[in-house]
């Protein structure tokens, strides 16, 4: 499912909007960095860059099958687990970017989880959908 879009401008900044029920539309923006464990570029994700800043998740470069995206992981207080989802460049619009969520297939072992919230390895496998640019990983 389709979440978000944004745009670079001219000068390279990456700015745009990401729509989530329940909370509403959030603006944010891409700041460029550079992992202070392996010297790798990666972007942290700004939300309300215009007003009072602040991170809300990462986007980190990935390759399949030859396609270049972002693994993207978003986090607020008000979400019961990280929103795990990718970043494409919109194959129809130059500098335009579809930020899509990645909901987790449901379990063969239903839902189980241990104490800590994470489910079991087996049958826990996650799809991208929602989009054209969007590929099974």
């Amino acid at each position: 499912m389709k979440i978000g879009t944004l745009i670079q401008d001219h000068h390279g900044f990456v700015t745009g909007e990401i729509r989530v029920l329940g909370v509403g539309v959030v603006p944010i923006a891409l700041a460029r960095e550079i992992s202070r464990k392996d010297g790798k570029p990666y972007f942290k994700i700004i939300a309300d860059p215009d007003g009072i800043p602040y991170e809300i998740g990462a986007a980190f470069s990935k390759q399949k099958d030859g396609m270049i995206y972002h693994s993207v992981s978003i986090d607020s207080p008000v979400f019961p687990a990280p929103v795990n989802g990718a970043l494409f460049e919109d194959m129809d619009h130059e500098g335009r970017f579809n930020l899509v969520w990645d909901r987790p297939e449901k379990s063969k072992l239903g839902a189980h989880a241990d104490v800590n919230g994470e489910a079991p390895e087996h049958g826990h496998r996650r799809r991208f959908v929602g989009a054209n640019s969007v590929a099974t990983p």
